[in-house]
């Protein structure tokens, strides 16, 4: 019968060990199959042991017989049996009487059929419109989202027609500068410049792979126009200001800022709402946000997971918060948490808090 025990020990080798040492045998009587692996973590924040499974033969146990429960009738003492009376005397033969006469038999009654009440038909009201069939009533979900309008679809924009640079202008140095800076980066982009403004030139890369000359987050794009400013400004009088754009990545990449933005500022009144509702009660007077909570009112409202609270402690010790730090890293805490929309602080959101106490160090000295 095989039957199997966890451990957990700092290292695999010591969970095998442990694991051993609890039943009484060796290590090639039983198969071991690894759950976890140790991990040290950073500063002991994430640390966790190495978790083993051992699988042993163990004997069979011997059936026991089913035992039978005997009812509270059953265990009360029988009665002793009772003597047996003597055997009676016999009887006188009776004699047979003369059979009766039968009564006679009752003539059955006639049953009178009923008469059934005819119910008088229900005149029909006319006085009344006559209705029609109800419609389908919809389920009702308070929580279904609004259905969102369909988007229009976009049409394809037509292809930019690029006019030459004319020979001896601004737009012609920076074409050259940046053409030759191109196939030093082994590109075959094709750079297009005009004037937009005064002293203000307007430059796309046109051709294939342009990703890479975007680079992430438009930093080689930046590069390459600081380079562009820098070399074009030298022998040109008063300053020019050049601006550098690949497949409209500039015009994209605000977009997606202002959306960002949006759904960051939906977040913020969203937790300005649950923060208005939760110090409205009594208790709470003079307090509108998290950063005005007392060291009092954070123990009551700063409530966390048991993940949370070991971390707490770990960092607590750690990195030798005081009291007010405590509270500090509490409050931005529960901050982060409102904007989740979580009632309780979880890690995550302790470590965010822990973050930013971090940069706050980092920057103060």
């Amino acid at each position: 019968m095989e039957k199997t025990l966890v451990t957990s020990g700092k290292t695999i080798d010591l969970a095998i060990e442990s694991a051993l040492a609890q039943l009484g045998l060796d290590r090639d009587s039983v198969s071991v199959q690894v759950l976890q692996q140790a991990k040290s973590g950073f500063l002991g924040f994430g640390a966790q042991l190495a978790k083993v499974q051992v699988t042993y033969e163990a004997p069979d146990e011997a059936p026991q017989a089913p035992k039978v429960a005997l009812s509270s009738a059953s265990r009360k003492p029988k009665p002793a049996p009772a003597p047996k009376a003597a055997p009676a005397a016999p009887k006188a033969e009776a004699k047979p009487e003369a059979p009766k006469a039968a009564p006679a038999a009752e003539a059955p009654k006639a049953e009178e059929p009923k008469a059934e009440a005819v119910k008088a038909p229900r005149p029909e009201r006319t006085d009344r419109p006559a209705r029609g069939p109800k419609p389908p009533r919809a389920p009702r979900n308070d929580y279904a989202k609004e259905p969102r309008e369909p988007r229009e679809p976009k049409e394809p924009k037509e292809p930019k027609v690029y006019a030459p640079a004319p020979e001896g202008s601004v737009e012609e140095k920076i074409e050259v500068f940046l053409k030759g800076l191109l196939e030093h980066m082994d590109s075959k982009a094709v750079p297009h410049c005009w004037k937009v403004g005064d002293n203000t030139y307007q430059v796309d890369l046109t051709g294939e792979d342009l990703g890479y000359l975007i680079g992430r987050r438009g930093d080689t794009l930046d590069a390459i126009q600081h380079l562009c400013n820098y070399a074009v400004n030298r022998d040109v009088e008063g300053h020019v200001r050049v601006n550098v754009d690949a497949e409209s990545y500039r015009e994209k990449r605000e977009d997606s800022l202002r959306r960002y933005a949006r759904k960051k500022a939906q977040q913020v009144l969203k937790a300005r709402q649950i923060q208005s509702r939760r110090y409205a009660a009594p208790g709470f007077e003079g307090v509108r946000c998290n950063a005005q909570l007392t060291a009092g009112q954070v123990r009551r409202i700063c409530r966390m997971t048991p993940g949370a609270e070991q971390l707490l402690r770990a960092s607590y010790d750690a990195l030798g918060l005081s009291a007010r730090a405590h509270d500090r890293i509490l409050r931005v805490a529960r901050t982060v948490a409102d904007l989740a929309g979580k009632q309780l602080l979880d890690e995550e959101a302790l470590l965010e808090a822990l973050q930013y106490r971090a940069q706050e160090k980092v920057e103060t000295f």
